[in-house]
């Protein structure tokens, strides 16, 4: 049952003040609860809706967050208003409903006998600190927390989140976005209990413009130490963007944590030399020549950069950087961005998915970073393999290598294999050469940019990687020329790359089951399998062939086929190749994968690759309609990695279905996203839906996808509370349907979905953003409204209708005993409230409060 519209809207305990009262009667005001405004984005905050408002916050305090203040966590308020408030008895709830009140605790510089301490007047600041309270009374979360703020009514004022993006380091504050007060907070430049920002949020600096910007940063310096002195360690690029000579001379830049890098002789290059001027269009390094002490932080940074008189002319942010790599404006960003290659003191290259402006019939194809022996002569090396795919021979004198941290490897005959056919520089028109990296540089694991330039410093080609995917695995370029590099399924220095020989083999992949539920280890049918079709017209012995993966193969034979006594495959028919525990061969299912399918002679007859699996669920081509691809293949994914499937059908060939021709009539009615005690039956997560026409509604192969690309399939034996056999999916009309999901499908603190029918088609697509712990939510009032708690839980049922009930304003406090006695006790204190209404209140979740004792 429910008390009022916004309580359906925001399902908060409403706090009831005992107020001390001269009639018997007492009115508590109404809570006005508004629907949270859908955004575009995951962030969650709100504009505040008063006067007083939350103004920072520090989650990450340097030492123990439950610490007394000075030190711990804190929250601070501020008065916009032109009258002095009260603020005793207001409260902070977190995204777990823990509850932190303001009182004697809490209220910094609280004061007993005087009642001004617990009042913000106008333009005042008010820290409210956590003071050493218990994890179990309230906390302050680094990352993806809501803080909400109350007033002593229970109505809700104003609300802040933040999530790992704007993710500060330990000891700093964050604040309202500048760009947008329903923008997740941001970092400030220092934190400021009790007083004005410095940051770029509300009540931060203001900023005076230059034609002087920063233009590049080495916020961690490779192979030198950060804090080296110059040419190695740390630098700023600054450039002169305006047509008049800039003096520099009482310049200075400022970090977040309040270090100073002053434009003088000890740290602008060249000053003795060069002076203190930026012509038009020049660039100056000012370079921070610690003496082994860094300035620049290597995570998320903020620099100001500052006129001799103090003012602010510019800010820049980062949130990560590589070693050895510098930072560049990024112009679709707030952020700076990862540069091709480092350039201190010239002019910056272009992005990596524009640095190639000259074709070549020479190319990268094939590239190994983490070998098993780096600095070893090829194979056991790393090595980086080129290709001719033009109709001449080319001389390759001249030709050069360059990796993201400018390091350059000249190709000449000592860093060029040789071998049967080409020596010396030539690259033969078809061939490959492999270019070995034994001396100087070497080729980073995780993280890299490389660029074929050729004998006129002309790049002509580039490659680019972001992920170590372990020794000994090779990187092939991927499907879309502006991603990073991937991995192969083999390695085949000097040879074609797998999957790129054309053959006629008609034997193909058809299914895969990369996580078995428990150990993969186990033997068939409860480990890992895969399944192969023969596409052709003729009867194949694949006897002989084999599985390859990076750094693993398995030999095909009847052994290995549970489900048949030879090695052959009839026309259209499939075989299950169970690995049963095998050492030699098994399936990632944490980190992406790849693999082949090798025949007799050595040709790759089909490859198949995956980067997510979900436990116990088998995957299909991403073109499949049991993938849910549709008639025309493309509606299930738009990537060549492999997809869940509708469910597994082993040893048998996968369903082929036609367009969906059923009933569209399905409306999302109630869901549970999250539920820390598992009180609602079924547990979570769980949605429900309704037929909303006329006909039976088969919910068979519907999916969901939430916005963390994440899916599921409705399918007979994940349905709730429904009959057992492929039936279980039938809804008739006007009648309601649960489906159950796997825990943390869903979150509780925002989130969306969208719900498509068979052949992909999206049907509904359902976002909130509002908290819910072990409470259900439901559309709001109209089609654009954001989804609001229902009044409790109704799996499979109707939802209650919030006009039903009473309203908040209907509950009275009617009687009050402070300090009764009676024959068996002597303190029977009590209070008595009453529905004044015409309608039944439903007080499940409310909470009575003491706010003020006079012991």
């Amino acid at each position: 049952m429910h008390v009022g519209d916004a309580m359906l809207l925001k399902l908060r305990p409403v706090l009831l003040a005992l107020l001390l009262v001269c009639s018997t009667v007492g009115t508590v005001a109404t809570t006005e609860l508004s629907p949270e405004t859908e955004q575009q984005t995951s962030a969650r905050s709100t504009a505040c809706s008063g006067d007083v408002c939350m103004n920072e916050a520090l989650p990450n305090p340097n030492g123990y967050d439950d610490a007394a203040w000075p030190n711990g966590e804190w929250l601070e308020i501020h008065n916009s208003g032109n009258t002095t408030v009260d603020v005793l008895g207001w409260y902070f709830t977190n995204k777990a409903s823990k509850i932190m009140y303001f009182n004697e605790t809490t209220i910094v510089d609280y004061d007993a006998n005087n009642a001004s301490s617990w009042e913000i007047e106008p333009n005042e600041y008010m820290v409210i600190a956590r003071n050493a309270l218990a994890s179990s009374v309230f906390y302050v979360a680094n990352t993806d927390d809501i803080i909400t703020l109350y007033n002593d009514a229970g109505a809700s004022l104003d609300q802040a989140t933040w999530t790992f993006s704007s993710g500060a380091p330990s000891g700093v504050s964050l604040e309202e976005d500048a760009a947008s007060a329903t923008n997740d907070w941001v970092a400030t430049n220092t934190p400021t209990p009790g007083g004005i920002n410095t940051g770029s949020g509300t009540g931060g600096p203001t900023v005076y413009p230059s034609d002087l910007v920063i233009n590049e940063v080495m916020a961690d310096a490779w192979p030198s130490f950060d804090g080296a002195s110059w040419p190695g360690g740390e630098w700023i690029e600054l450039k002169n963007t305006g047509t008049s000579t800039i003096d520099l001379t009482g310049w200075s830049i400022e970090d977040q944590a309040g270090k100073i890098l002053p434009f003088n002789e000890s740290h602008l290059v060249d000053a003795s030399t060069a002076g203190y001027t930026i012509a038009p269009g020049a660039t100056r390094v000012v370079a921070v020549n610690g003496g082994g002490t860094s300035m620049l932080n290597n995570g998320v940074e903020m620099l100001n950069m500052k006129w001799p008189n103090g003012s602010i002319s510019e800010q820049v942010y980062w949130t990560d950087n590589e070693p050895g790599f510098s930072l560049v404006d990024d112009p679709t960003s707030s952020y700076m961005m990862i540069a091709s290659y480092p350039t201190p003191d010239a002019p910056n290259p272009l992005p990596i998915d524009q640095i190639v402006t000259t074709t070549s019939p020479v190319r990268m194809t094939e590239l190994l970073s983490n070998s098993s022996a780096d600095g070893t002569p090829f194979p056991d090396g790393e090595w980086i393999e080129l290709f001719n795919d033009g109709g001449a021979d080319i001389d390759l004198t001249g030709w050069s290598i360059m990796d993201g941290m400018g390091n350059v490897t000249m190709i000449d005959p000592s860093t060029l294999t040789s071998n049967q056919t080409q020596a010396g520089t030539v690259i033969n028109a078809g061939e490959r050469r492999i270019v070995e990296f034994t001396t100087g540089t070497e080729l980073w694991n995780f993280y890299n940019h490389l660029f074929l330039i050729d004998d006129v410093a002309s790049i002509v080609d580039a490659a680019w990687y972001t992920t170590d995917y372990g020794t000994n695995v090779s990187l092939v370029p991927a499907e879309d020329p502006a991603d990073p590099w991937t991995p192969a399924p083999w390695m085949t220095p000097g040879q074609p790359e797998p999957g790129t020989i054309d053959n006629t083999g008609e034997v193909m992949f058809s299914e895969v089951m990369p996580d078995a539920v428990g150990s993969d280890s186990q033997p068939w049918p409860l480990g890992e399998w895969l399944e192969i079709k023969n596409m052709g017209e003729q009867a194949i012995d694949v006897g002989g062939w084999k599985l390859q993966a990076a750094s693993r193969t398995l030999t095909l034979h009847q052994y290995n086929m549970p489900l048949q006594s030879t090695s052959m495959i009839q026309p259209g028919s499939v075989a299950l190749i169970a690995l049963n525990g095998t050492s030699s061969f098994y399936l990632k299912h944490t980190t992406p994968d790849s693999i082949g399918l090798v025949d007799a002679t050595g040709a790759v007859v089909d490859t198949i690759s995956w980067s997510n699996t979900v436990e116990g669920e088998a995957l299909v081509a991403p073109n499949s309609t049991h993938a849910g691809a549709g008639p025309d293949g493309t509606a299930a994914g738009t990537g060549s990695d492999w997809l869940l499937a509708a469910w597994s059908t082993p040893g048998r060939a996968n369903p082929v279905w036609p367009a969906y021709s059923g009933s569209e009539n399905a409306s999302v009615t109630e869901v549970l996203a999250y539920c820390n005690d598992d009180s609602i039956d079924p547990t979570e997560d769980w949605i429900e839906f309704m037929n909303t026409g006329d006909d039976v509604l088969n919910l068979s192969r519907w999916r969901i996808d939430t916005i963390d690309q994440d899916r599921r399939f409705i399918r007979y034996d994940s349905m709730w509370n429904a009959p057992e056999g492929w039936d279980a999916t039938l809804v008739q009309p006007g009648a309601r349907a649960v489906f159950l999901m796997d825990e943390s499908m869903l979150t509780g603190l925002g989130d969306s979905f969208t719900l498509s029918n068979p052949d992909g088609v999206p049907m509904a697509t359902v976002q909130w953003s509002i908290v819910s712990d072990c409470q259900t939510m439901m559309p709001g009032d109209t089609a654009e409204a954001s989804w609001v708690h229902t009044v409790w839980p109704t799996p499979g049922g109707e939802e209650p209708n919030a006009s039903q009930f009473a309203q908040l304003e209907d509950i009275k406090f009617t009687r009050m005993m402070s300090e009764g006695y009676t024959s068996i006790s002597s303190n029977t204190e009590f209070f008595e409230i009453s529905n004044m209404g015409d309608n039944t209140a439903y007080l499940n979740g409310w909470t009575f409060t003491v706010v003020t004792s006079g012991g």
